[in-house]
């Protein structure tokens, strides 16, 4: 089990570091030990979320540390933690959230809708995050809900904070409001499908747009060809067989670094 504390000195030098990052889903599953961290960060912040989180790495006895860029819109940062079985400590910075591939808004669109943590870190507030995993974990395909523990916990986010619901959506733009009218259905225990239909389609319809099409294919790809840092993190962040022999066949095609470099 991984220890909390660290995680949670990299969340506060974070929140102090970079005015746009802050976690944005389940702190608590990294601070109680176990799971990564979700977070969200201005493409033009990353470059110093990176080194934060190489200082941290470093002070706190863990790496190396590997950096993935392959997916738009996705930063992965992952540093080595024991020598044994080694466990990787993952953390996520989406620049933009997408629903269905097409672009809904920017880690600056969102930045108005964090809040400080008693703990020290900036997040989004509850009915802010309710409507992000809404898209993210909430709607299956053709608009379908999903399993009835996870409606139930999103819609225990919205029920808590319908004014961050009301503001999130209406970050996401024009879309939005189909994302609220199934937001307030679903914290009042109903499901609207013809509002997510509606927002599958148009969502459909951004990637008629050449740019918004190359960029999800990219991201499909990525998903069709994991990496070898994707394929260790969707092993229960576990490093596969020989450490230096899994880092060296990473860093062929990624940023790796160790304790010391530049």
């Amino acid at each position: 089990m991984t220890n909390a504390r660290p995680w949670l000195s990299l969340l506060r030098r974070l929140t102090d570091a970079v005015p746009t990052w802050g976690v944005w889903k389940r702190p608590d599953s990294a601070l109680e030990g176990e799971g990564d961290v979700d977070s969200l960060g201005s493409e033009s912040d990353w470059k110093t979320i990176v080194a934060e989180y190489r200082s941290w790495a470093e002070e706190h006895g863990l790496g190396p540390v590997v950096v993935c860029r392959h997916a738009p819109d996705l930063l992965v940062l992952a540093a080595c933690e024991g020598e044994g079985p080694t466990r990787l400590l993952q953390m996520d910075v989406y620049a933009h959230q997408v629903f269905r591939g097409a672009r809904l808004a920017s880690a600056d669109d969102l930045h108005g809708l964090m809040r400080l943590d008693p703990r020290g870190f900036r997040r989004l507030r509850p009915g802010a995050e309710g409507v992000l995993l809404l898209l993210a974990e909430g709607v299956r395909r053709g608009g379908r809900p999903p399993s009835t523990v996870a409606a139930e916990g999103i819609a225990g986010l919205l029920r808590e904070d319908p004014e961050g619901a009301e503001q999130a959506a209406a970050a996401l733009g024009p879309r939005g409001r189909h994302v609220l009218a199934a937001a307030r259905a679903l914290a009042d225990g109903r499901w609207n499908r013809p509002e997510l239909v509606s927002l599958e389609l148009k969502s459909a319809a951004r990637l008629l747009f050449p740019r918004e099409l190359a960029r999800c294919f990219a991201r499909d790809a990525r998903g069709l060809r994991p990496c070898d840092l994707m394929k260790a993190l969707e092993a229960e962040r576990l490093v596969p067989g020989d450490r230096d022999r899994w880092l060296a066949e990473v860093g062929r095609s990624h940023a790796v670094y160790r304790s010391g470099d530049a």
